[in-house]
């Protein structure tokens, strides 16, 4: 599990989809060992607790599953502002989104690549959050914001601390 800096903390708001998506009853049991079972938005959590919670979940059964349908259930939850209705609008605030969701500290930071139309790269460097759960919030982003039945591939690789994803749609 990375080290979480001390005193980092994680908007309520961005852990709601830990409630409530696919695969919860698999969730349920991790969430309650972790002291998120109820979770409102307008508090803040612990980033250390919201890792361990994660990359405990990662190492359970179906946990790269569990990970992912929480990302898609994070990126559909979470309040956009009201503006944001087209994937050029989400990707413009990327960066605002990503670090609005934090305080008291540094989450690691966010690039945005505009590779070609429809077709975006984001790098994130030391994010200590699990690889699947970020995939998992770039599909749910790219499904959210994209045009209905929009084909969606989101390719990822990781290159010592950056996790880097490709998507098109």
């Amino acid at each position: 599990m990375p080290k979480v800096p001390a005193g980092l903390e994680v908007s309520g708001a961005y852990l709601l989809g830990i409630i409530g998506s696919l695969n919860e009853e698999d969730v349920r049991p991790y969430r309650e060992k972790h002291g998120l079972t109820h979770i409102e938005a307008d508090k803040w959590y612990s980033a250390q607790q919201v890792s361990d919670f994660y990359y405990d979940l990662e190492e359970a059964p179906n946990g790269l599953f569990n990970l992912v349908a929480i990302g898609i259930n994070v990126a559909e939850t979470v309040t956009y502002p009201p503006e944001v209705k087209t994937m050029e609008d989400a990707l413009a605030i990327a960066p605002q989104m990503h670090y609005g969701g934090w305080r008291n500290g540094h989450p690691g930071d966010i690039e945005v690549e505009h590779l070609g139309p429809n077709h975006v790269r984001f790098i994130f460097t030391d994010l200590p959050l699990p690889t699947d759960l970020v995939y998992g919030l770039c599909y749910g982003m790219v499904k959210r914001f994209s045009p209905p039945d929009t084909p969606i591939r989101v390719a990822r690789r990781e290159q010592e601390n950056a996790k880097i994803y490709d998507l098109q749609w």
